[in-house]
C-alpha cells in the first residue's frame, strides 16, 4: 500500500518539517484542519498564551513524495505546494466538493 508523505515548510526560515503520512491529499488536509481548528479553538478558551492564527499564515503543506509500505521505499516526488495552513479548510472543503 502506498502512502502520500507531506511536510509542512516554514516560510520565514525556509524550513521544512519532519514528514508525515496520509493516504491522499483529502486525508491529509482533514488531519491539518482538524489540529489548526484544536490550536484557534485552545486559544479562544484561553488554554494557550499565542494566538495561532499568525503562524498558519507563514506556513504552507507541501507533498513530497509517497512511501510504499509494503516494500519501504521511498520516492521523492516534490516539493508540490498544496496550501498555506491559513487556507487549510478551504483547500479541504474544495476537495470534498469534488469528490
Amino acid at each position: 500500500m502506498k502512502k502520500q508523505l507531506y511536510s509542512i515548510k516554514d516560510d520565514l526560515s525556509f524550513d521544512f518539517e519532519p514528514p508525515f503520512a496520509a493516504i491522499t491529499d483529502v486525508a491529509c488536509l482533514r488531519m491539518v484542519s482538524s489540529q489548526i481548528q484544536s490550536e484557534i479553538n485552545s486559544f479562544n478558551r484561553g488554554t494557550v498564551e499565542y494566538d495561532p492564527k499568525p503562524q498558519h499564515s507563514t506556513r504552507s503543506l507541501y507533498y513530497i513524495g509517497s512511501f510504499d509500505t509494503d516494500t519501504g521505499a521511498i520516492l521523492s516526488d516534490g516539493p508540490i505546494f498544496i496550501c498555506k495552513l491559513c487556507d487549510a479548510e478551504t483547500t479541504y472543503q474544495s476537495l470534498l466538493a469534488k469528490l
